[in-house]
C-alpha cells in the first residue's frame, strides 16, 4: 500500500519537475526544515515577520479525496523507504525571492531525515499549485489560494537545511536502534525491526503510519557508507508535555465523578506510569479507592518526541510496569489494540493532534501531549503530576492560553532543540532570537 503511494506520488513529481525551473533559481532558500509539531507555529510566525510580507500558504499531509500525499518527507537512499507525510507551512518575501518552509512530523523521523546521507528532501505534490491553502497555523495571514510556480521548484527536492526536535541527535539515535532491535522487549528492545527498517508503526484508527527506518549521527551512514557531516545543536527555549483525559463521564467509576477532587498522578513508577501501561483503571490512574471504569489510553507513536519523553522519565528503575509498551509485540500488535479486561484498552494514536481529538472523543480516556497554547488553549481536562501543576497558579483542569506560564518545578519540561550544518546558515541564526522572544520565558510555544 505505501510503496503503491509512493510511485505514484513520484509519477506526479516527473510532470511538475518540469514547471517553471527556471523561476526557481531566483528564489533563495532562507529555511527549509523539518521537524515537531511543538516548534512549527512559532518558526511560522518569525519566518512571517522576517519576510516582510503577508505571503504564506499551509496545507495538511494528505490530500482528504484521494489519500496521496499533499508534503513528505522523501529518504532518497532507498527507493523501498516509504514517504514519511507531515504538514507544511511556506512563508514568502513580496518580490518572491526569499522563502521559508516547514514540514511538521515526528522528532526521531526528522532526525532521519537530517542525518540520512545524501539528505532527505521535501517532496511536494503538483496539486498544492492549484490547492488552495487551509489556513493551519496561528498567527498568520489569509493563505494563497494556491502556492506559486516559483516557489513550489524552489523547495520542492530540496534537503533539509535544519531540524527541529525534542531531544538532541545523539538520544533520537539512540532510541531509533532501540525501536528496530528485535526481539521485542520494551524497554530495551522494541521489534519493529530489524535494521535498516522493516515494519511501520500503525495508527488504530486510521490508515497513517510511520516508518523507523536506520540512521547515523557521525561516522557514515548505515545504508549508503557515506559521510555524515559535522552538525551544530542549539537549544531553544523548553516545552510542558502535559497528561490530559476526557472526564465528560460522570457517573459511576467515570474521571468525571471525581476529578474535581482528585486531579493528581504520581511518577516515576507510579499511578502514571500503571495507567499507561494498561494497568490501571479510571480510579487506579488517580489512585482514588473503589472500583472504576475501563481506562481507554491512547499511546503516542514511539518516533514522537512526546512517546519517549513519557517512555524515559515515568519509568526510572521501575520493577513493575517498565514501559507504556509493555505487552506489545509486532508485527501482532501494529496496529495496537491491546485489551486488559475490565481494566483497560491501549490503543496508537500517530501525533499529538490525533491524541487530543482521540481523547476528546473518548469519555474516561488518557494521552499526553507537548502545550501548543494557540492550538490547545481551552482543551480539557489536564492533570497534575506528583501535586505540581504544569502552569503557574492554581489548577483549572482546562488548558490554558498564550498568556499563561509554566510552572519551573513541573517534572515534565522538554528541552526543545535546533540542529543544523556547522555553522548553523545566518538566515536561519537570524530567526532564533525571535523564536525565542515568541516563546518567551513562560515556554508558550505557539
Amino acid at each position: 500500500m505505501t510503496n503503491l503511494t509512493k510511485i505514484m506520488f513520484l509519477g506526479f513529481l516527473v510532470c511538475a519537475i518540469h514547471i517553471s525551473a527556471m523561476a526557481a533559481q531566483n528564489v533563495a532558500v532562507q529555511l527549509i526544515a523539518v521537524g515537531d509539531k511543538t516548534q512549527a507555529t512559532s518558526w511560522a510566525q518569525a519566518a512571517h515577520a522576517a519576510s516582510g510580507a503577508n505571503n504564506n500558504y499551509t496545507i495538511a499531509g494528505v490530500d482528504p479525496k484521494t489519500g496521496s500525499f499533499y508534503a513528505a518527507m522523501h529518504d532518497v537512499r532507498s527507493s523501498s523507504i516509504p514517504l514519511e507525510r507531515g504538514g507544511l507551512w511556506v512563508v514568502w518575501d513580496a518580490t518572491m525571492t526569499k522563502v521559508w518552509c516547514y514540514l511538521s512530523t515526528d522528532s526521531i523521523l526528522a532526525t532521519r531525515g537530517f542525518f540520512a546521507v545524501p539528505r532527505s528532501q521535501l517532496l511536494l505534490d503538483p496539486a498544492l499549485l492549484t490547492t488552495p491553502g487551509s489556513n493551519l497555523e496561528a498567527g498568520l495571514p489569509p493563505d494563497a489560494s494556491a502556492l506559486p510556480s516559483q516557489i513550489f521548484n524552489a523547495i520542492n527536492n530540496a534537503p533539509w537545511d535544519a531540524i527541529m526536535t525534542g531531544n538532541v541527535p545523539q538520544t533520537n539515535w539512540s532510541e531509533n536502534k532501540k525501536i528496530l532491535s528485535i526481539p521485542p522487549k520494551p524497554p530495551s528492545k522494541y521489534g519493529y525491526g530489524p535494521a535498516p527498517f522493516k515494519y511501520e508503526i500503525l495508527g488504530t484508527n486510521d490508515d497513517k503510519y510511520r516508518t523507523p527506518v536506520a540512521f547515523n549521527i557521525t561516522g557514515t551512514d548505515p545504508i549508503t557508507g557515506m559521510p555524515i557531516p559535522v552538525y551544530k545543536v542549539t537549544a531553544m527555549r523548553k516545552s510542558v508535555l502535559v497528561p490530559f483525559v476526557n472526564a465528560t463521564n460522570t457517573g459511576s467509576g467515570g474521571i468525571g465523578s471525581f476529578i474535581s477532587a482528585h486531579h493528581n498522578v504520581t511518577e516515576p513508577c507510579g499511578t502514571l506510569s500503571e495507567g499507561l501501561s494498561g494497568a490501571a483503571t479510571t480510579t487506579g490512574l488517580f489512585g482514588v479507592t473503589g472500583p472504576g471504569n475501563v481506562l481507554n489510553v491512547f499511546l503516542d507513536d514511539p518516533l514522537d518526541s512526546p512517546w519517549y519523553q513519557m517512555e524515559s522519565k515515568l519509568y526510572v528503575k521501575c520493577t513493575a510496569e517498565k514501559s507504556q509498551e509493555t505487552g506489545v509485540a509486532p508485527p501482532a500488535n501494529n496496529p495496537l489494540m491491546l485489551t486488559n479486561p475490565g481494566v483497560s484498552v491501549r490503543e496508537r494514536v500517530l501525533g499529538q493532534g490525533r491524541a487530543v481529538n482521540a481523547v476528546n472523543a473518548t469519555p474516561d480516556s488518557v494521552s499526553y501531549a507537548i502545550w501548543n497554547c494557540s492550538i490547545m488553549s481551552g482543551v480539557g481536562t489536564y492533570v497534575t503530576i506528583n501535586n505540581l501543576n504544569p502552569f503557574n497558579g492554581a489548577w483549572t483542569g482546562v488548558l490554558p492560553d498564550c498568556t499563561a506560564t509554566a510552572n519551573p518545578k513541573y517534572p515534565l519540561l522538554i528541552k526543545e532543540e535546533l540542529i543544523t550544518d556547522s555553522p548553523t546558515p545566518p538566515s536561519i541564526t537570524a530567526l532564533i532570537a525571535p523564536v525565542n522572544a515568541i516563546v518567551t520565558t513562560r515556554l508558550a510555544w505557539q
